[in-house]
């Protein structure tokens, strides 16, 4: 970039977005502003400081008529002078002591509003890079493993079986990469509502996650049937990692018991666990955020071995 359009790029703010252009315009005015009013205020309590201690009249003086009174005249008016200038340099002092606190204290707050949409971006960004990294672990994991099994199999239906179950964690990976490309853009993608049987979603996803089991969890499903009418990426997405979790951090050979009490809009998540005490990881943050864009609320509680995940609110 020559030195012109760089000049050009930094008067017109042409390379900048256009969240930061209008940032930019506001912070402008704000300042321009806030200046004039502060400039205008000194000023005028300069100018009405120096009329004061001007306007005013000096303590009267007996000047003896006879030799030198021209002299002692001479030497009252600079006195009178010097008064005054030291009472107007004081003035000037306090008056832009005052302005330079304030100005320092107005720079302080602009700042805040100038940084924190770059501060809310970075975090953002980290968040996602974050809960990226956690989510594509565990499809990529299946994958694998299905990947190894698929090469030792030689019966062509266990092969066509592990291949499907590839095929599948394939569809969540592309699910996955697109609703991160949307974040990343900005868009809010139409998401069609259908019935879902949540009983049977969960039987499903413990079935994918087979693959991964190393600890030879079992699953049990308690309570009526769940059914709720809401987007099946979003249902999914939220059982999903609530299953992967409980496979990372259950004790082995134990069971994952999953109740639902539809009455009441609740689901109710348990498994044994050996942690002592409960620290909120990236994978219950991802499952919070996943019920909260589906409306509902998560509880979670760790009563001696016994991890309990209640989701409450999905209609």
């Amino acid at each position: 970039m020559t030195l012109l359009k760089q000049f050009e790029a930094s008067v017109t703010g042409s390379d900048l977005s256009n969240h930061f252009r209008t940032t930019r315009i506001r912070l402008t005015i704000f300042c321009f502003i806030i200046l004039s009013i502060l400039l205008l205020f000194v000023g005028y309590s300069t100018f009405e400081t120096s009329r004061r201690g001007f306007d005013k009249i000096p303590s009267p003086i007996e000047i003896e008529s006879g030799r030198g009174i021209r002299e002692k005249i001479t030497n009252y008016n600079m006195q009178v002078r010097i008064q005054n200038l030291e009472h107007l340099q004081r003035s000037i002092i306090i008056n832009h002591f005052f302005l330079i606190v304030l100005l320092t204290a107005i720079a302080w707050i602009s700042l805040y509003y100038l940084l924190k949409p770059l501060s809310d971006t970075y975090k953002e960004k980290e968040k996602f890079l974050k809960y990226i990294t956690h989510e594509l672990r565990t499809p990529l994991a299946i994958l694998k493993s299905d990947l190894q099994l698929s090469l030792q199999e030689n019966d062509i239906s266990e092969i066509k079986k592990t291949n499907k179950s590839s095929l599948e964690e394939i569809d969540r990976l592309h699910l996955l990469a697109s609703g991160f490309l949307s974040q990343l853009s900005g868009e809010k993608a139409s998401k069609p509502i259908s019935n879902i049987d949540i009983a049977v979603l969960v039987s499903d996803i413990w079935s994918s996650l087979e693959s991964i089991n190393e600890n030879r969890l079992k699953l049990e499903i308690k309570g009526s049937p769940y059914i709720t009418k809401v987007n099946k990426n979003d249902i999914f997405h939220l059982l999903f990692n609530i299953l992967d979790n409980c496979i990372k951090y259950s004790k082995s050979e134990t069971v994952v018991e999953i109740i639902f009490e539809q009455v009441n809009n609740k689901i109710i998540v348990k498994n044994q666990t050996e942690a002592s005490q409960y620290t909120e990881g990236v994978g219950l943050e991802i499952i919070q955020k996943s019920a909260n864009d589906l409306g509902a609320e998560m509880s979670v509680n760790l009563d001696k071995d016994i991890f309990k995940l209640i989701i409450k609110g999905i209609v």
